[in-house]
This record gives structure tokens, sequence and C-alpha cells, in this order.
């Protein structure tokens, strides 16, 4: 085969893999070749004199790529030569680089990342961000104050421990119903004190001193309060906290939430065994960021030993704890307040609570019979009550007296302040009519002081003497687990 017949076959390979006719430097290339040498096996030698020669000369790509297509075509495969063209405009694979790089998992999803091995929390000014490391670990010496829970399942826990040494206010929020827990934040520039502390026979409803709070309550995942002597609001999940105004002067004892609205109860003076002075209310929208009064400050005339608060649809319910005469309840209903009717417990302290679903009241007097059962049951709206049971459960003699309901079927009701814990929760499935012990794991030695429900068959109950731990039941009050906050 000549030169030229060289030549005109090589363009027409390249022509019909798609390139251009005329002069070709491959086609060149080949005839050089064949002229010039003999015919010789494809061995390394060969390769590497040809190597060397074309590279000594310089040139373009497309030499070294007819470098390669002769040593093919010597060693009789021909037919590569486009697709070696193809091929070298596809870059080299890159090497692969692995890095493990730490991404929280995000907070709606209700899943929590694990908990580090350590945990240090550093002080913290009062003018700084509450901000901690994603995922710390709760401390240790963690004591649960009081729990809170809203609609998608998240638990928030307000706690006490010690921060570079002094007492502080921690936040602790778990997405898997407490089975795992993250510190959230240290709330800046207060501390954490048990708002119910009992001795043996009255209870201090001292809220600790200077800027302490005492609880927690959370409207959604993100919006929510702490208060006592002071009150905190956040936005953003507890990360971060501002203050919080509202139409009372004194510590706020009682903070209730209905998702929409957000209802505040303040006493004017609190110290041991028990607050006085007149009570003001406030209310305000969820989204707003501070509350306003509602009506006058409520005189009570009397020493009180705190204040609750329940919803009953619209209106939020606030009762008195007090002795020695019937407590007044009120109905806030709006920008104003509305004294409710009650039946007549003998001057004995009463509970009143909603139930979590919204149907009315249910009203249990206080008094201890000589038999250490409580006084009667009665259900209603708070204009008119029908008798549900002469007398209620029989309880431990105790000086804090807590009632919660999922529904009017299913109550609980709670005593604590004693050395002896034995009967301190009670349960009813028929309304209060009958009532029986439920099977408590590891009970609090002195009993329970407060106990709510968000729904459903859920209940959370918080020991009289505080401590790491709170208790949960899942089916309307009949077994009840302690939740250690870790």
């Amino acid at each position: 085969m000549t030169r030229d017949d060289d030549r005109a076959r090589a363009g027409h390979d390249l022509e019909g893999a798609g390139g251009a006719t005329g002069p070709d430097p491959v086609a060149d290339f080949f005839a050089a070749e064949r002229d010039t040498v003999r015919p010789l096996s494809a061995d390394d030698v060969r390769w590497q004199r040809i190597t060397r020669e074309h590279r000594s000369r310089g040139g373009s790509w497309l030499r070294y790529a007819a470098v390669a297509a002769a040593v093919v075509a010597i060693s009789g495969g021909v037919g590569l030569v486009s697709s070696l063209r193809h091929q070298s405009a596809v870059p080299a694979a890159q090497p692969t680089v692995t890095r493990t790089v730490y991404v929280p998992a995000p907070t709606p999803s209700g899943v929590l990342p694990p908990k580090p091995a350590t945990a240090s929390i550093p002080a913290v000014p009062s003018s700084a961000t509450s901000r901690v490391p994603p995922a710390s670990r709760v401390p240790d010496d963690f004591t649960v104050l009081s729990v809170t829970t809203v609609a998608s399942g998240r638990i928030f826990a307000l706690g006490s421990a010690s921060c570079a040494g002094r007492p502080c206010a921690l936040l602790a929020t778990s997405g898997d119903r407490g089975a795992t827990w993250a510190l959230r934040s240290r709330v800046p520039g207060v501390s954490a004190a048990p708002r119910l502390a009992s001795t043996s026979s009255s209870l201090s409803a001292a809220v600790g001193s200077g800027s302490g709070v005492t609880d927690v309550r959370f409207a959604s995942d993100t919006v929510g309060w702490v208060f006592g002597r002071t009150v905190l609001r956040t936005t953003d999940g507890g990360l971060s906290w501002a203050s919080y105004g509202h139409g009372g002067s004194g510590p706020v004892l009682a903070l209730e939430t209905d998702g929409s609205d957000v209802v505040l109860a303040a006493a004017v003076s609190c110290s041991a065994p028990a607050c006085t002075g007149a009570v003001s209310v406030s209310r305000a929208a969820v989204g707003a960021s501070s509350a306003g009064a509602v009506g006058s400050p409520l005189p009570l005339g009397q020493g009180y030993l705190g204040l609750d608060l329940a919803w009953s649809q619209q209106d939020a319910v606030l009762s008195v704890r007090a002795g020695g005469q019937n407590p007044p309840a009120i109905a806030v209903r709006g920008s104003t307040v509305t004294a409710l009717a009650q039946p007549d417990c003998a001057g004995a302290t009463s509970a009143i609570t909603a139930p979590a679903d919204g149907s009315g009241l249910v009203l249990v007097c206080g008094s201890l019979t000589a038999g250490g059962r409580l006084g009667p049951v009665f259900s209603g709206d708070g204009t008119s009550w029908s008798l549900v049971a002469t007398a209620g459960p029989t309880l431990a003699p105790g000086s804090l007296l807590a009632a919660a309901a999922v529904d009017p079927r299913h109550l609980v009701l709670a005593v604590g302040g004693t050395a002896d814990s034995a009967g301190a929760l009670s349960v009813s499935a028929d309304a209060g009519q009958t009532w029986h012990t439920p099977v408590v794991q590891s009970p609090p030695v002195s009993g329970f002081a407060w106990v709510g429900s968000p729904g459903g068959h859920t209940y959370y109950a918080l020991p009289a003497r505080a401590s790491g731990s709170f208790w949960r039941s899942d089916d309307a009050g009949q077994t009840w687990k302690a939740v250690a906050v870790r």
C-alpha cells in the first residue's frame, strides 16, 4: 500500500467517524512509518523507541494519539483510531475524598443527636446569648423543677444545676418521649428554684430569690416562657430569651397557654409559709412580646398557698390554693374576669382542673376525713355544679393537693409533702365514683406536688421533693414510670 493509499484510507476512517476531510497528520504518520521501517512485532523495545522519537519532536495531543494508534496498528488493531480520539475528551477520574462532618439532626424531626460523653456548662453573663454547644449532655446534677409538652410531642424540662460553681437555670429537651435528652440552653441572668417546697406541716410558696424562675411552659416547639420572680420568653425553642412584661408586680405563680393565648397570675408578695395580697391576672396572644392586665387586681383577704390555672375551651380558670374558707375561683374570658360559683367545700382547700379534652371542670374538695378520704367531687362549668361522689379517694395526708384529667371520666389526684408516699396518687376511670391506687415505679418518698395532662392518655407528675426525674403515665394513670432527665 502506497503513502497516497494510506492517506486516503485514514481520511476515509476519520470522515466516517465525523472528522473533516483533507490533509490529516494521522494519515501522514502512517504512510511515513510504512515506507521507512520493516514490519516488526509489537514488542516493548519498539514501543519505547517510537515514544521517545515522537516526544522529542513535540506537537499537539493529536500526535500522541497517532503514536498510540501506530502501536495498535502494528499489532493488528487498526480500527480504534476514532475511538481513541473521542476518549481523549473525557477527563480523568478525580480522587475521592471522604470527610466526617457533624450535622445535628433537625429539631422538627423529633430525633435528637446523641449525647457526648462529657459536658461543660460555662458561666454565661446575663447579657450574653444562652446558646450551648449542639447536643450538649445534660449535667449529672440537673434537678427537674418543671416540665411541659407541646402538640408535636416534644418535652421541655426546666431544671437547676451548677454552672462554673454557681447554681443556674437550664433548659433540656426531648423529642422521643423522654428516652434521650439534650441540653437546649442556659437561661441567662436567672437561677432556678423549686416553687413548691414543703415542710412537715405547711407549704412554702417562696419562688426563689432575686430573679429566680420556677416553671416552664411552651405553646409550640418555638414559643415558650420561664417564670417565677421574673418572666422570660423565647421564640426559637429556648435557644435565646428576652424579658416578658406583664400586668403584675410580684412573682408569677401560674402561667398556662392553650396554644393561642397565654394567661399569667402574679402575687404581690410570697414568703414562707404563704403568699399574701392581691392577685394580678394578665393575658396576651402567644405571638405578643408582653401581656396586659385583665381587670383590676383581685383582693383575696387571706394568705394562700398557691395559684392554679387550667384552660376550659376559651376560658382560663384561676383557682386559689387556700385554707380557712371557701377559696375563690375566676374565669378569665377575653379581657374580663368573672367569679365562678363553687360548691361549699367546708372551708377546705380545693383543686379545680379542666379535662384536657376541653369538656367542663372538675372540683375536688381537699378536706381529709378521719378515714383519710378527700372531700366530695363535683363536675360543672363554673356556673352550676353537680355532685359526682360524696367522698373522694383515700390519700395519705399531705399539704399539697393537685388534680388532672384527660377527660371527664379519667381523673388523677395527688398529694405530697409528707415522708410517706403511700397512696400519693389515686386514679378514677368512672368520673370519680370509685378510685384505686396505681402502680408507680420508684415512687418519690415525699409524694407529688403537681400533676397535669396534655391530652390523649398521658399524664405527667412532679415529686414534692425535686429530683432528677419526673413521672409519666401513658395509660390514663394506671401505671407510672420515672423518667430521668439525663
